[in-house]
């Protein structure tokens, strides 16, 4: 008895022969006649195949992209279907490509199993790889900030927040402003806005944060509201005139909403010093005679606000002429005298010392000692003379 064995290759079916001959060492007729054996392998259902698939590495935010590869030797019709060990981790199928999406800031690991189906549903085959999320850095996001209304000639603070998928907590805040009368600085997390004076009107603030290492930003519009400002009345300086002269200042002042302005003025001491405005010109008259000092009250208005100042004017002395009023005419007999006290006769505004003198006398002696005049002639003479005093 002889036993032959035959194997047909992997997944062959069909029709197959083989022939074979005998021989025997003690026959000298050499091997036999060839015999031919003829065999039918019957086909089964084979499972399908799946081409193994590497692990994969993908970065946090991205999708990958990996292609499969299987097969049926029976020409089975195969469905395909996909899972992922991860919720975090979807996978989907287009053709023979599964496309890998880690959900947004995800970062970790997941395994995906493929498993090929036949349409009979006799036969699966599965497969499984590991996918790996890397971790990267997200960067942190600005909490919105509303636009921001504020007044002319105030500081506006505000106070900024910002979030971090990662968890980072060390942030660091800046600002720039569009408007190079706008200044913004930051202390912290604290914002503050500071319009130069009298300044009204819009700026662009651009807000950022970052983590030292990514950046998000926002913009948002601050509105400058305007207010009416006092006019501002230009300092004077103390100043004086000299007595009996009358002064004549220019007064100026500035608005910065270009009102119109009206000047006004008070005097200190009204009976010595007549202060007076017309337009823009003060003029200060000194009572005649009168020197000293006195304060001179000056003020603007644009009929909503006002602004004074009060400046010191000082009336200088001058020397006045002192004044004498005789009596028509004196009368005495020849060779006699006449005396008389003139001080009732003198004055001088200013209370100097005088002194008497005449002249243009002729035939009428005369002598003083201090107002004390004593009149006489020379020896029989009569008449009139005219003397100045």
């Amino acid at each position: 008895i002889w036993l032959t064995t035959y194997q047909p290759n992997l997944n062959f079916y069909g029709t197959d022969e083989f022939m074979f001959t005998v021989e025997n060492s003690g026959n000298n007729n050499g091997p036999s006649d060839p015999a031919v054996v003829s065999i039918v392998i019957n086909p089964i259902n084979d499972a399908p195949a799946l081409t193994p698939i590497n692990d994969q590495l993908v970065d946090e935010d991205q999708q990958l992209t990996v292609p499969i590869t299987y097969t049926d030797y029976d020409g089975d019709t195969l469905s395909v279907t996909l899972t992922s060990s991860n919720e975090n981790v979807s996978v989907s199928l287009d053709n023979s490509t599964i496309t890998i999406t880690p959900f947004l800031n995800f970062n970790g690991s997941a395994i995906v199993t493929v498993t090929v189906n036949e349409s009979a549903g006799e036969y699966q085959t599965s497969g499984s790889f590991d996918v790996t999320v890397n971790a990267v850095n997200d960067a942190p996001e600005l909490t919105s900030i509303p636009d921001q209304v504020m007044i002319e000639d105030e500081i506006l603070t505000i106070n900024l927040s910002a979030t971090d998928i990662d968890g980072d907590e060390n942030f660091v805040f800046s600002a720039v402003s569009d408007n190079d009368s706008v200044d913004v600085s930051i202390d912290g997390n604290t914002l503050t806005m500071t319009p130069a004076l009298n300044i009204n009107g819009t700026a662009n603030i651009t807000v950022s944060v970052s983590d030292n290492e990514l950046t998000d930003s926002q913009a948002l519009l601050l509105t400058i509201e305007p207010v009416p400002d006092a006019p501002e009345l230009t300092s004077i300086a103390n100043t004086s005139t000299a007595e009996d002269t009358p002064l004549v200042l220019t007064l100026e002042a500035t608005d910065v909403d270009g009102d119109d302005l009206i000047f006004s003025t008070v005097s200190g001491d009204s009976n010595n010093v007549e202060a007076e405005v017309t337009g823009d010109q003060l003029t200060l008259t000194p009572a005649p005679d009168w020197n000293g000092s006195v304060n001179i009250s000056v003020s603007v208005s644009d009929d909503e606000f006002t602004d004074s100042d009060i400046f010191e004017l000082t009336v200088t002395p001058v020397n006045d002429v002192p004044t004498i009023v005789l009596p028509d005419s004196r009368t005495f007999a020849e060779d006699g005298n006449l005396s008389e006290d003139f001080s009732g006769y003198l004055s001088d505004i200013d209370e100097d010392d005088l002194t008497l003198s005449v002249s243009d006398n002729e035939n009428i002696t005369v002598s003083i000692n201090g107002f004390s005049v004593t009149l006489g002639t020379v020896q029989d003479w009569n008449g009139t003379e005219t003397l100045t005093f």
